[in-house]
């Protein structure tokens, strides 16, 4: 089985921001009636077990009979949780710009923004992206899984050329969290803009397990790429990593990128 840690943290980052953001509506909303409350409650639970069809179920119930309510903005944004589990970003898109316009909860509204953000980096619409991971950074403490945010910031800001505002975020996510599945690679982007270093590969997943790297570098051989495995330390543990390419210029590395994608979805552009 695929083990990529890279998806790991982000599948942490979603069901923290469901556990953290929406199981505090059981207790935080005074306008929605006690059984809409519940209704919430009840999806939030749900969507932490993993059924996001009864998630999504109960979130409804309460986005029909209370559309604009402000507490009615975690029905919103867990329904966009499960949406886009169900790998239906655009709805899961609209979602969370409702429950922005109706969020009065500085956490929710940070993580509606964290979300928003997340889809654009994914899409590569780097300003867009950068607009709402700025919001949210600027208004999550540094606890939980907010490195994915401050990383994914830093990249994204690198990507139109704010390297200066980049380094900042790689700064704090070292300094906030220093044991970070993301530590070693922000450690390596502020070391490189240092010594003025200009060597990009793509970066196909990230392993523990020998085996899995080799898994996915078949796949990306039969698409007709050339992989190569290399061991290197990420956070004082062995790591098999999955590249493609080597490229002196980053808008080369990054203008590879979509073709490897087509095989690897999640691989980023990583300095070497």
């Amino acid at each position: 089985m695929r083990s990529q840690i890279r998806s790991i943290q982000r599948a942490r980052w979603f069901s923290n921001a469901a556990a953290a953001a929406l199981l505090a509506a059981a207790g935080g909303c005074t306008t929605l009636p006690p059984t809409a409350r519940q209704k919430v409650a009840d999806a939030a639970r749900e969507y932490e077990r993993g059924n996001y069809g009864r998630a999504e179920s109960n979130a409804d119930t309460v986005i029909k009979d209370y559309p604009d309510v402000n507490e009615t903005a975690e029905a919103y944004y867990l329904r966009g949780l499960c949406a886009q589990r169900m790998r239906r970003t655009g709805f899961a898109a609209k979602d969370f710009e409702r429950a922005l316009k109706l969020s009065r909860r500085k956490d929710l509204t940070a993580r509606c923004h964290a979300a928003l953000g997340s889809m654009a980096y994914d899409d590569q619409r780097w300003n867009v992206a950068n607009d709402h991971f700025g919001q949210s950074a600027t208004l999550l403490p540094p606890t939980g899984s907010v490195d994915e945010v401050y990383y994914r910031y830093g990249i994204s800001l690198m990507r139109v050329s704010r390297d200066a505002e980049a380094r900042v975020q790689f700064a704090r996510l070292i300094q906030y969290f220093p044991n970070s599945i993301h530590a070693d690679e922000a450690n390596r982007y502020l070391r490189n803009r240092k010594t003025g270093a200009t060597s990009y590969a793509i970066q196909c997943g990230v392993f523990s397990r020998a085996d899995s790297a080799t898994g996915v570098a078949a796949r990306l051989t039969r698409a007709g790429l050339t992989p190569r495995i290399e061991v290197e330390q990420r956070n004082g543990r062995s790591a098999h990593v999955v590249y493609v390419g080597m490229y002196t210029a980053q808008k080369d590395a990054i203008a590879a990128l979509p073709g490897v994608r087509k095989t690897i979805p999640d691989a980023v552009v990583a300095p070497r």
